[in-house]
């Protein structure tokens, strides 16, 4: 809320969070009211970017789970989640193992990730993993990924 009260001219253009959390363990109206915060700024036109996560799958933690675990805020329709990836031999990239992503269990899924995730889905060349670890119709997370391992500065 102290950032939405600054006047337009002295917004951030770009607001960058290395933060997240289990989606679960965020209160369902706490999430629901910080949401409208980012819709706010969205509105003004401020990117907010915050981190998918370094727990694969799990969350936030990277031991095993039995369900698929989303972050928040980065399963949030109304910040642009960043995800990492690596490179698998010399020429291609994949996930990074200790970056999450998913689909979120509070957001359905906005419309304009439908086709993304309709084709991804069915890809033949993708094995995805069982229909019952994951919400089918939630919010898919990250919206951009980029290298986060074994990688030169």
């Amino acid at each position: 809320q102290k950032v939405a009260a600054f006047p337009d001219d002295k917004l951030p253009g770009v607001i960058s969070v290395s933060y997240g959390d289990n989606e679960d363990t965020v209160v369902y109206a706490y999430a629901t009211r910080v949401n409208v915060e980012f819709q706010k700024l969205g509105a003004r036109g401020v990117t907010i970017l915050f981190s998918s996560g370094d727990g694969g799958v799990a969350g936030s933690q990277t031991t095993q789970c039995t369900q698929f675990i989303p972050t928040f805020p980065a399963a949030s329709p109304y910040v642009t989640a960043v995800g990492g990836t690596q490179l698998a031999g010399t020429d291609s990239e994949v996930a990074a193992e200790l970056s999450s992503g998913g689909f979120s269990n509070y957001w359905p899924r906005p419309a304009y990730q439908d086709a993304a995730v309709k084709a991804y889905k069915s890809n033949p060349s993708v094995t995805l993993p069982a229909s019952d670890l994951f919400n089918q119709t939630g919010a898919g997370f990250p919206d951009v990924a980029a290298f986060a391992e074994n990688f030169q500065v």
